[in-house]
């Protein structure tokens, strides 16, 4: 693979978020020049997610404000992180909040026009009881035989559980 390949594969994915109204926001210039997930060790759960948010640690946003990032540090040999942060609040997705607001309407049709009101919405619905986020690590150069895989996913937060995967 090659970074143009990546660049692709992103918007492949980006076009069918789109198709299937998933889509909150494409982030063109996500953040990862910020430390790894090692930066945002000791936060709790809404604090890491927000903390993603303020940054810009994502390259999509979904409409139910869970976030997916794809963080490439080499392609050859590939070392990077893929994760999904489900959103920690309890709340209806954008698409919802705007047919609940419009009726039948879209978020297409009414684009950005409720954003504000969204994201205000968001902060004061409360947090859900259970999160799962998912994170894939490949990193060759951290392996330990028997501690740390080189490859390997993550489910959950704050804890040292990884499951070991052959690619």
């Amino acid at each position: 693979m090659n970074r143009g390949l990546f660049s692709a594969q992103l918007n492949e994915a980006g076009r069918i978020l789109e198709a299937l109204e998933l889509d909150l926001e494409r982030n063109w210039s996500p953040n990862y020049r910020l430390a790894g997930a090692s930066s945002l060790k000791g936060l709790t759960y809404v604090e890491t997610w927000r903390r993603c948010i303020k940054d810009q640690r994502y390259d999509f946003q979904l409409a139910d404000n869970s976030l997916l990032q794809f963080r490439v540090e080499t392609i050859r040999p590939f070392e990077g992180s893929y994760a999904y942060l489900e959103c920690p609040y309890g709340c209806l997705s954008y698409p919802e909040f705007v047919r609940e607001y419009l009726g039948n309407a879209s978020i297409r049709k009414s684009g950005d026009a409720l954003m504000e009101a969204y994201g205000n919405y968001v902060i004061d619905c409360p947090p859900k009881d259970v999160v799962t986020p998912l994170r894939y690590d490949c990193h060759p150069k951290q392996y330990v035989a028997g501690l740390h895989p080189a490859s390997h996913v993550h489910f959950g937060h704050n804890n040292n559980v990884r499951v070991a995967t052959r690619k």
